[in-house]
């Protein structure tokens, strides 16, 4: 009986060791150096660090600082493993590789969920994602398609891209796409240097692209300005075959 007590003893204090280990190897995790090279940055991150350094600022006041005994996680530190996730799609390459720092997969999860609801903060919103309001607006993004590429009164390109989902309780057929997985069929259109105008993400993977295009907002305010004798194009492929839209299968899309 004396050698059983001795022994669970044992085993506690093990435990007990153990976890004081891992809290040392996270805060010394924590404290190495993140990535150094702007390539580096924007091969895992798809931003360079400036731009990370400057979404971070925007964001501070929208992320509250984890309350936890010891060193918590940072913006920074919940904005990496956002970008990382939504980078690759990847729980492990976060937790492994990326950001360099201890997390579980349930620490990233809540990472993740915070950041993407600061990230879809209106005001943060309407400052990344803005289609042009005005003729001088649209005149600009005119002529630096036109400068990059050489063609006429283009604003810029539009597609559809799968954006893979879990299964939904309700509507399941609407979101199985033609690849074989559940998605949302999400709408974007990039001006000639890829910064988002538009996205719409209303409608299921099953949904073609000219169905999600003609009834849509976009459509109707380009055809308001056409009518009123402006020249606006929009470049797609073939899955866009309408007037509104240019030549079948551009070569720049």
């Amino acid at each position: 009986m004396a050698r059983m007590f001795l022994f669970k003893a044992l085993l506690e204090e093990a435990h007990t060791l153990d976890k004081l280990e891992k809290r040392r190897q996270s805060t010394k995790i924590r404290s190495l150096s993140l990535l150094t090279r702007d390539d580096d940055y924007v091969s895992v991150y798809r931003l360079s660090k400036e731009l990370i350094d400057q979404l971070e600022y925007e964001l501070l006041p929208l992320i509250k600082p984890t309350k936890r005994r010891g060193k918590g996680l940072s913006t920074r530190i919940k904005l990496l493993c956002t970008l990382s996730f939504l980078a690759n799609g990847s729980y492990q390459k976060i937790i492994k590789e990326n950001i360099r720092t201890y997390l579980s997969q349930s620490s990233a999860s809540r990472c993740i969920n915070e950041v993407v609801e600061a990230l879809n903060n209106p005001a943060i919103v309407k400052k990344y994602i803005r289609f042009p309001q005005n003729i001088q607006e649209r005149q600009m993004l005119k002529e630096r398609f036109y400068k990059k590429f050489g063609f006429p009164a283009a604003l810029g390109c539009i597609d559809g891209t799968l954006v893979a989902m879990q299964k939904p309780a309700e509507n399941e057929e609407r979101f199985y796409c033609r690849k074989g997985y559940h998605a949302r069929n999400v709408q974007l259109i990039t001006d000639a240097d890829l910064n988002i105008l538009h996205v719409d993400p209303t409608y299921g993977g099953a949904t073609h692209d000219s169905f999600i295009f003609n009834y849509g907002v976009i459509k109707d305010h380009l055809e308001a300005l056409t009518n009123a004798g402006e020249e606006v194009v929009l470049l797609g492929d073939s899955g866009y075959a309408q007037p509104l839209l240019s030549r079948k299968d551009c070569k720049i899309c």
